[in-house]
């Protein structure tokens, strides 16, 4: 067998950057804001390379800024070629500690290019029979340094195709040898570096002519010589006569230089010979962590699970009675790990802390005992989803009450824009792990502690802690209790509506038939398509076109539904089909059977804006507009004996609004109960408060909430279904009425591109990385959020902060009042009919006292047997 070459990867910096830095949207920046699009390119296709080589030496090289010894002999070389943004050389500093963090060598030399240094290394290692020679680069200069040892690896197409280039790739590809590639450009030209070659001379004619005469000496010597003219067309003779000087100017100008004065030592070359702390550092610092995972691919990777695979311990079970004297142990403010599972429906709880060591509990006497621990507020409870943990523990009739830290949550608040913060997934982001679906209980533990102490100094750091210990570890227990209570479910009402929907459905699809003149599958975008503008020939002037045709949305059809009247069938067929799959059909299926009772799922971790949002079902989309709509809420009703209470926080993201800019007249509105949409309305219509109407009102109500969703007159008149004039001349008579609110977006986008986040004022940061991007839609996407996160990122605060304080009110008085739903600026009760007034009084007095602003919280109230009674 032969014994295979050891390898050495060249890497051409350069031209590696400059491709991926075109190859990937400019919108890849670090939360800190930071463009790392080219960096990502160079790390992946870096990573991709060592995987497949396995390399035994690596080097990087890099131009050196300034003019080259080429410049001297022709003065316009690289002259076409438009300079890079300073954004790619921005990110050549990253490359570099990108070399430092892996320990690979680096060269670069003024006067000489990247290429001139590849060529010297590959001339001073050409001794070396045993070394294979692997160029990596994202240009094809390289090629004429291909020899028996010596290969050429680059991308075909973007970032995702590569090609391997040696001696018999090179000739299928140009139909050329290697050492032909400097004459072939000498003839052709290169415009890339503006190379001039002969002009008139192509591709075919330039490969022609070398395989005719070998190389370019040889060619013009049969030329002068008179010699084999009659392999030369007549007109290309004139133009190698007429262009010589440029000929061998553009040979010169091709050749790479293969003595820059640089040293080269292969032990100072070997690879793998980093440390990988310090690579998953700075992958971690550019937020590469998809990257991360890649890392165990490369030879002499040491896989960071190391510590886990040190565990040599194990869960020990507690004997019968016995774990009262192991509690006795613990110390006060002692810090518990908790883990729970269910093996063949039975409960196992898993325990460590300093004191306990490893345990697992799992008969009923000794989960008894457990309920005295759990409840003792000295201890901390740590662990990841702990709402899951107390709710698998409730069953048991074991509450948690000393809850510390939740490693989930965490993640979270430090990176509110992921959206997966499962364990297995920080583990990798943070720790370089990647899990096995078999993880033991043992090891989640382990992780946890280490994600426990990276998380805690984290959050001081970047000022979180007060927020995750006073809003967002408090609320768990608030959820976990809001999930187990849950909300009555009456179908009766469902399946009434049911009926008539489906009667509707099967009215609305023969109407559309007849209408179409034959019968297609109306949720079927590409036959819809078909039928309404090729078959119909419903004019399309001002619908979206789409990659498959024309756009057949909601907000489209919207456009034409006068042009036909299939259009209004349809959407009305779409709204009733939406009611039905959405609401209709699935609500009745998700009623537990032991509690007659919808139990949703809060989610702390979804929305980066802090607000709440539920899911399977989603309760806080229950519609509420039409007849059909109330039928549905009709649905959710209270128990026997009980009444459901609401209380909504009245148009709180305009108080904060007016308390962020200190607008004037807002505030004022605010102070005397005043209806801030009917004063809008006045200013915006140019009439006196007692003339505006309804629809007025309505409008005006849109621009208040419009504004601080930080939209534009195309978003408003979108949503308003208004003339983009009329939006645009409403915004503007609004910034006159309410002078300070524009002046707090002005100064909001302005904050936020100063600390490249925006934030609430509990504290809670949002990064918006994107608002320094070159791309004006997301630019644009980002400065809207940095309006409308400070503000309803801080209703979301104040209505946590709520729940929190109202939970306390109430915990203990299950047999008179539950908290069942938030639905935004709203939370949902469950009380007993005797004492609504009594509660109503207490929480509304809670929640107007949650913070002080300045601007009274208005609470509104209203109290019914079901959800469609309720305001």
């Amino acid at each position: 067998m032969e014994k295979e070459n050891k390898k050495i990867l060249i890497i051409d910096g350069n031209a590696l950057i400059h491709r991926s830095f075109h190859a990937i949207p400019p919108s890849l920046r670090t939360k800190k804001g930071v463009l790392v699009n080219a960096v990502f390119g160079f790390t992946s296709f870096l990573l991709k390379a060592l995987a497949e080589f396995k390399p035994e030496y690596i080097v990087l090289t890099l131009d050196k800024a300034g003019k080259t010894f080429r410049h001297e002999s022709f003065s316009d070389y690289k002259a076409t070629r438009t300079k890079a943004p300073d954004e790619l050389y921005e990110q050549i500093p990253i490359i570099k500690d990108l070399a430092k963090a892996f320990n690979i060598k680096t060269y670069e030399l003024s006067g000489f290019e990247a290429d001139d240094l590849i060529g010297t290394i590959c001339k001073k290692l050409n001794d070396k029979d045993d070394l294979e020679k692997i160029i990596i680069t994202g240009d094809m200069d390289t090629l004429q340094l291909i020899n028996k040892n010596t290969k050429v690896y680059t991308m075909s197409r973007g970032l995702s195709d590569s090609v391997l280039y040696d001696i018999k790739k090179v000739k299928e590809r140009y139909n050329l040898r290697p050492n032909q590639i400097i004459d072939y450009k000498s003839l052709r030209g290169d415009p890339s570096d503006n190379i001039p070659g002969v002009k008139g001379v192509g591709e075919k004619t330039a490969i022609q002519l070398l395989n005719d005469f070998d190389n370019l000496e040889n060619l013009y010597n049969n030329l002068e010589n008179k010699n084999n003219l009659n392999k030369i067309k007549e007109r290309i003779q004139g133009l190698l006569s007429e262009y010589k000087d440029n000929a061998y100017l553009s040979q010169k100008l091709a050749t790479i230089n293969k003595d820059a004065p640089i040293d080269i030592s292969l032990n100072e070359l070997k690879f793998p010979n980093y440390k990988n702390r310090d690579v998953i550092d700075l992958f971690q610092e550019l937020e590469f962590n998809s990257l991360i995972k890649r890392l165990d691919l490369i030879a002499g990777y040491q896989k960071q699970s190391s510590f886990l695979e040190e565990i040599k311990t194990s869960f020990k079970e507690i004997e019968n009675n016995q774990l009262e004297k192991v509690i006795k142990n613990i110390e006060i403010n002692e810090e518990i790990y908790i883990e729970t599972e269910y093996v063949d429906d039975k409960l196992l709880v898993y325990l460590y802390s300093k004191n306990l060591g490893y345990l697992l509990i799992k008969n009923s006497q000794e989960l008894k005992t457990l309920k005295n621990l759990l409840t003792e507020k000295e201890y901390k409870i740590i662990g990841h989803n702990l709402k899951k943990i107390i709710i698998d523990l409730k069953k048991e009739d074991i509450n948690i009450e000393s809850l510390y830290f939740d490693t989930e949550i965490a993640a979270y608040l430090l990176q509110p824009n992921n959206r997966n913060f499962e364990l297995e997934k920080i583990a990798l982001n943070e720790l370089g792990l990647e899990l096995n679906k078999d993880i033991k209980i043992i090891e989640k533990i382990e992780i946890i502690k280490k994600l426990k102490n990276i998380y805690s100094k984290k959050l001081i750091e970047n000022d979180l802690d007060k927020l995750f210990h006073e809003i967002e570890m408090p609320i768990i227990k608030v959820l976990a209790d809001m999930e187990i209570n849950g909300i009555t479910f009456n179908v009766e009402p469902i399946q009434k509506i049911t009926k008539v929907v489906k009667k509707e459905l099967n009215q609305l699809e023969n109407d559309i038939h007849k209408l179409a003149k034959k019968d297609f599958n109306i949720n079927s975008t590409k036959q819809l398509k078909e039928v309404l503008f090729v078959d119909l020939q419903i004019p399309s002037k001002g619908i979206k076109k789409t990659k498959t045709g024309f756009s057949t949305a909601e907000d489209q059809l919207e456009k034409i539904v006068d042009l036909h009247p299939i259009i209004s069938k349809l959407l009305k067929y779409r709204e009733y089909n939406k009611l039905l799959n959405t609401y209709l059909s699935p609500l009745p299926k998700l009623i537990n059977p032991k509690t007659n009772r919808i139990h949703t799922h809060f989610h702390q971790t979804i929305t980066a804006t802090g607000r709440l949002s539920s899911s399977n079902p989603n309760l806080q989309n229950i519609p509420n507009h039409s007849q059909n709509d109330l039928f549905i809420r009709q649905a959710f009703v209270s128990k026997p004996g009980w009444k459901l209470l609401s209380l909504d926080y009245s148009q709180i993201e305009l108080r904060i609004s007016a308390f962020l800019s200190q607008d004037k007249k807002m505030i004022n509105a605010f102070l005397k109960n005043q209806d801030v949409h009917q004063i809008t309305a006045a200013a915006i219509y140019n009439v006196t408060n007692d003339n505006v109407s309804p629809k007025m009102r309505q409008a005006a109500k849109a621009v208040n909430f419009g504004i601080i969703y930080g939209q534009g007159p195309h978003g408003l008149s979108q949503a308003s279904k208004i003339s983009f004039s009329e939006a645009k001349e409403f915004i503007e008579k609004y910034f006159q009425n309410y002078p300070k609110i524009k002046e707090m977006t002005v100064n909001l986008i302005k904050l936020a591109k100063d600390k490249n986040y925006a934030e609430t004022l509990m504290g809670r940061k949002r990064p918006l990385p994107e608002i320094h991007s070159s791309m004006p839609m997301l630019a644009k996407s980002a400065e809207r959020m940095a309006i409308n996160t400070p503000i309803q990122g801080t209703a979301a605060d104040i209505i946590k902060k709520a729940m929190i304080e109202v939970y306390q009110e109430i915990k203990n008085k299950d047999k008179e009042i539950k908290m069942l739903l938030q639905v935004h600026d709203e939370l949902i009760f469950e009380v007993r009919k005797d004492l609504i007034d009594k509660y109503e009084n207490i929480l509304k007095n809670i929640m107007s006292k949650v913070i002080d602003i300045g601007i009274p919280l208005k609470i509104e109230s209203s109290c019914g047997d079901n959800w469609s009674q309720l305001k």
